[in-house]
């Protein structure tokens, strides 16, 4: 009976043994180094992908002519006003991008737009408003400085009426009323009156 039970606590034993070992190798290759490196080879891809991604800065000297962003440490991609660009940059309204300005002294070098009174003097190349136009120029609303014709009467106003208050033609419109004979207004802009809407 003595040896009955003697035996009984080996095998028992022994058993138990195996156990504790299968666990510890279902543990070691649960926990294998394998499934972290995945994660970190996903962070790594991620990392070299985004090289194109924004530009680390504390001058705007890396911008391209764009202005750095002090308070997030990198360089703007795009402007809405003309302190989102580099000081010899003007912003372009219209595509929303920093351009290299062209040099100027006064307006009547700028093609109608306004000459820059800063550095050397850059022109602007959009408008928002009437200030960003020289004075014989007007904002439109596809942001462009258009050139004001002098009038008393419609014949120099080709397709738009003469303003009377202003003694200008119009260079937009939002009524039909500013349009000459056979125009209509369509998008802000005269159009021949059986010509389609676009």
């Amino acid at each position: 009976m003595t040896r009955f039970f003697i035996g009984l606590i080996l095998v028992l034993a022994l058993g138990l043994m195996g156990c504790s070992e299968t666990a510890g190798t279902g543990g070691s290759a649960g926990t294998g180094g394998a499934g972290g490196d995945g994660g970190a080879a996903g962070m790594g891809g991620g990392g070299v992908g985004g090289t194109g991604g924004p530009i680390r800065c504390t001058t705007n000297e890396p911008c391209n002519g764009y202005d750095c962003d002090m308070n997030l440490g990198y360089c703007r991609t795009s402007c809405m006003r003309l302190s989102d660009c580099d000081f010899d940059h003007v912003c372009n309204y219209i595509t929303n991008e920093c351009e290299l300005g062209a040099p100027c002294v006064d307006d009547s070098e700028c093609g109608g737009y306004q000459c820059l009174e800063w550095g050397s003097g850059y022109c602007r190349v959009s408008c928002i408003q009437e200030s960003n136009c020289a004075e014989t120029h007007t904002c439109t609303p596809w942001r462009t400085c258009a050139a004001l014709i002098p009038c008393s009467d419609d014949a120099p106003c080709g397709a738009y009426t003469c303003d009377l208050g202003q003694q200008t033609c119009f260079v937009a419109c939002w009524l039909d009323d500013q349009c000459a004979t056979g125009y209509r207004c369509a998008d802000d802009q005269c159009v021949l009156t059986n010509e389609k809407k676009l």
